[in-house]
């Protein structure tokens, strides 16, 4: 056995050779991550006015982001809820929608309608995903 070894050990060093490098290949191509790559078919629309009372904000910018929303085609579902000073609005889309094309008509809608909100208000419209869900949340509330 050892005799075989020797005798062929320019080709078994070869084979060696090439088993290495396929494997150094194989897992510079290799990919990871935290999560999935998953797009769900749900926008999340957050705007962030400051410290408006709930009521005034829910008239002047939750009622109107809603409505031109609700013009975008593909829209299966819409949630809001409203706070003191911000408004988080979530539009599920049909799964067969074009997320990045709903994303776009969002914000044209959106930007449509930019002068009839209040001037400080800060919109930002973001795909669902993974990274973004908290992992933890701490509500601190005073009576």
């Amino acid at each position: 056995m050892k005799n075989y070894f020797v005798s062929h050990k320019n080709p078994i060093t070869i084979i060696l050779a090439i088993i290495i490098m396929a494997g150094i290949f194989s897992y510079g191509k290799m990919q990871s991550a935290l999560f999935p790559e998953i797009t769900f078919p749900k926008i999340k629309i957050i705007a962030d006015a400051g410290q408006q009372p709930v009521n005034k904000m829910m008239i002047t910018v939750t009622r109107e982001l809603e409505n031109a929303v609700k013009q975008v085609p593909d829209l299966k579902i819409i949630r809001s809820t409203t706070s003191r000073g911000s408004c988080e609005i979530s539009a599920y889309m049909d799964w067969k929608a074009n997320m990045d094309v709903s994303q776009q008509r969002i914000e044209s809608k959106i930007s449509q309608i930019r002068n009839i909100l209040p001037a400080d208000v800060q919109i930002t419209v973001e795909r669902m995903n993974p990274s973004i869900l908290p992992v933890i949340r701490i509500y601190i509330r005073s009576a």
